[in-house]
């Protein structure tokens, strides 16, 4: 066993929130306060599409060069606590843009000027709701626009046949608040649409929200995520959900019946899943996975994220992939939100390259929590370069006392000295020759 001592350098300090690009394919932190989440875009089809994201109390943002820059676009917008944002006829002439809220008496805003400008939309729509997503079905000329609502009596789901300016409620079989809205339009007059209810299944409807029935054989009780599909234009498309703690299920037949598709998702709680033509996305306390043959099977593609961070959102506008991640709390109980970005040819293109961790090796540290030092245990498969940063619960980068240290096949130990660290939570994360990667959390206290 080798065993080296290091002393643990002054700290780096990032001010701050982009993220070096290397040699590698990797995801870069874009500078958004408190993260943004629900990136949707206008132009969809060109170059350069203008993106909208819905931001934490500052209602939307908007950029033209591919998240590069963010200026408001809400300077009007009475109620900035945006939780639910949608473009209906994005590549159209005459495209619209909804944000819902999730303070307030459930308000729904219309733009139709690129979000310059926002109007209160909410007729027919119950107060003191959360407005919590968008779905789209129908045709370009004549869209049916639904939207669940959570957290009220009247919460479920509501149309709009006129571009969103009014409401009505259809809730038959719905005695639930829903979160997220999927629609599967095989059949433009008549999409399917699944609904997701936290903790009381998934519900679908067949006649435009009509009625619905539970439809959640083969899931279990507990706490459900999100909802995303695959090949919605065919006669049956795929439908999955992410759930907490049992990975993702899918459903072949129209939500009839599910099956559970984990192989190669290492973590299990999934708090988001996107779809990209007939690839599939999913967001978890350990990154983000891909799966580009329709969930069976799951490969990691979160080099470059920040760890101690929880990805609830994925979202494609044109070219680019976005994330939101959702830092854990700290020991002090402050917890953040990053907004990430990736271009889809770093995954899906010649370049993309993706390094997964070889599950025979391991890290952890002792004593954890550390006072004073913290000794790191890890092993080796091969003989390999090692570089060793270490991370605050906000991502930041604060020391790097090890790069590209030679080490043999086998056991080995480094030490570090803790005391130039405040209190709080930490990842040491090793990196070996490739890219591979090994993480181990670790809390320092006084």
């Amino acid at each position: 066993m080798k065993k080296h001592k290091l002393i643990f350098l002054a700290p780096i300090l990032f001010i701050t929130f982009g993220v070096a690009r290397t040699t590698f394919s990797q995801w870069e932190r874009m500078n958004i306060k408190n993260g943004a989440a629900a990136f949707v875009g206008i132009g969809t089809n060109t170059s350069s599409p203008i993106i909208f994201a819905e931001n934490y109390f500052a209602g939307v943002i908007r950029s033209t060069d591919n998240g590069e820059n963010w200026t408001l676009a809400s300077s009007d917008l009475e109620n900035l606590n945006v939780d639910a944002l949608t473009v209906i006829g994005a590549n159209t002439s005459a495209p619209l843009l909804l944000a819902g809220t999730y303070l307030g008496s459930g308000e729904i805003f219309r733009s139709t000027d690129s979000g310059a400008s926002w109007i209160k939309a909410d007729s027919g729509l119950p107060k003191g709701v959360i407005i919590a997503d968008f779905a789209e079905a129908g045709t370009a000329s004549s869209p049916l626009i639904f939207v669940s609502t959570a957290y009220g009596n009247a919460a479920g789901v509501f149309l709009s046949t006129d571009n969103g300016i009014s409401w009505k409620a259809m809730n038959t079989g719905l005695t639930v608040s829903i979160g997220t809205l999927v629609s599967a339009s095989s059949n433009a007059s008549a999409p399917r649409l699944f609904a997701e209810g936290t903790a009381s299944g998934i519900f679908r409807s067949t006649d435009n929200g009509g009625n619905w029935a539970n439809e959640s054989n083969g899931i279990p009780s507990g706490s459900l995520f999100s909802l995303a599909a695959l090949d919605t234009n065919t006669a049956s498309p795929l439908i999955f959900v992410g759930t907490w703690g049992a990975g993702v299920f899918r459903s072949m037949d129209e939500g009839t019946s599910w099956e559970k598709e984990n192989n190669g998702l290492t973590d299990l709680t999934v708090y988001s899943v996107a779809s990209y033509k007939t690839n599939l996305f999913a967001g978890t306390d350990s990154g983000i996975f891909l799966s580009t043959d329709s969930g069976a099977s799951w490969r990691s593609v979160s080099y470059g994220l920040s760890p101690n961070n929880s990805f609830g959102y994925i979202g494609v506008v044109g070219s680019t992939l976005f994330a939101q991640s959702d830092s854990i709390i700290d020991m002090f109980g402050d917890a953040t939100a990053f907004a990430w970005r990736r271009p889809l040819s770093e995954i899906f293109g010649t370049n993309a390259v993706e390094f997964a961790t070889p599950a025979e090796q391991t890290i952890s540290a002792y004593p954890n929590p550390a006072s004073a030092s913290v000794t790191l245990h890890y092993s080796l498969d091969g003989e390999s370069t090692v570089s060793i940063t270490i991370y605050d619960a906000l991502g930041r980068v604060v020391a790097r006392p090890v790069l590209g240290e030679m080490e043999s096949a086998g056991a080995h130990e480094a030490l570090f000295d803790t005391n130039s660290l405040p209190p709080g939570l930490y990842s040491c994360r090793l990196q070996l020759a490739g890219g591979a990667e090994m993480v181990a959390k670790m809390v320092v206290m006084r």
